[in-house]
Parts: C-alpha cells; structure tokens; sequence
C-alpha cells in the first residue's frame, strides 16, 4: 500500500488523513460486503464500488482481496473477536449505506444489516440520522455539480444527456 496515495484518497473522500490507518482494512471491507450482501447477494455494482474505495484508499492488493471475498453469516460473526476503532464507527456505517445503494437499490435485507452494523459498532438512531442527511446532501450535492459543470452533455453521452447516477436514499 503506497502511504501517499492513502492520505491523498482518504483527504479527498472523507477531508481528513489516516481515517483508516487504525482500522484493520480487510475487517472493513468485509463488513461492508457483508452489507451489500444482506439482500442475499452482492450485486457487482456494490462489489465494484467496494472493491473500487478498497483500491482508492488500499491498494490494488486489498481490492484484489475484496474482490474475491465471498461474504457469508451477519456483522456480529464477521466482528466478532475483532473491532472497529471508536473513532471510525460512523464511518464504517456511512460506508456501509453507501455500498449497499451502489446497485441504486437498498434493499429491506440490506438495511437491516446495516442497522446490526450500527447496533455492533455502537452508532444510535440520532447518529444514523445524521448520517442518512449527509448521504442525502452529498447526492444533491453532486447532481449540482453535474448541472453546473456538464449543462449541455455529460461525457461519454455521444451529443445528448446521459442517464444520471444517483440512487435510493437510505430509508
């Protein structure tokens, strides 16, 4: 794992450095899967964005790991013996809504394993609250950016408007 390209990722996804430097990478990643998976599988639009954040802030090596993970059991197995540092709680729920919404279809298998994600990890109804607002601001967030900065043809849309990106918001 190149250290730089860790801070520069994590500076840009989350506005700070070292977000993930104390937290056992694969024990994150897996998690995250297995909330993508509670829906009984892990569509690969929620494999590729897990395994594309793995790359961005861990390497090629650890999306490569990501990759080939096949999730199985519930948050409580996967944590058990093993834990998320109190300080990337929150995050590790935010990460996990979003990997879940990556297929634009957060199912009800889905949702609840990311509320027995919370429940593991400590982060309550308020806190869940706050972070579906945040979710909810950044996409709108970005769907301004893309009427600002693409008003009349998104890339890649051959001379017309391309579908837009988005997805659910969580519930």
């Amino acid at each position: 794992m190149d250290p730089s390209k860790s801070a520069a990722a994590e500076q840009l996804l989350y506005g700070i450095e070292g977000v993930l430097s104390e937290v056992d990478p694969e024990l994150y990643f897996e998690v995250l899967l297995v909330c993508a998976s509670g829906d009984g599988f892990v569509a690969p639009e929620e494999r590729a964005w897990v395994s594309g954040l793995a790359d961005a802030v861990g390497g090629a090596a650890l999306a490569e790991k990501v990759r080939a993970y096949q999730p199985s059991g519930d948050v409580f197995r996967v944590l058990y013996g093993r834990q998320i540092p109190h300080y990337a709680r929150r995050l590790v729920v935010y990460d996990g809504i979003r990997a879940c919404a990556a297929d634009r279809d957060l199912g009800e298998g889905e949702w609840e394993a990311v509320m027995a994600l919370a429940s593991a990890v400590g982060v309550g109804d308020e806190e869940i609250r706050l972070i579906k607002r945040l979710i909810r601001d950044e996409r709108a967030l970005v769907e301004r950016r893309r009427d600002v900065l693409f008003p009349d043809e998104l890339p890649g849309s051959r001379g017309g408007r391309a579908a837009r990106a988005g997805g659910p918001s969580p519930p």
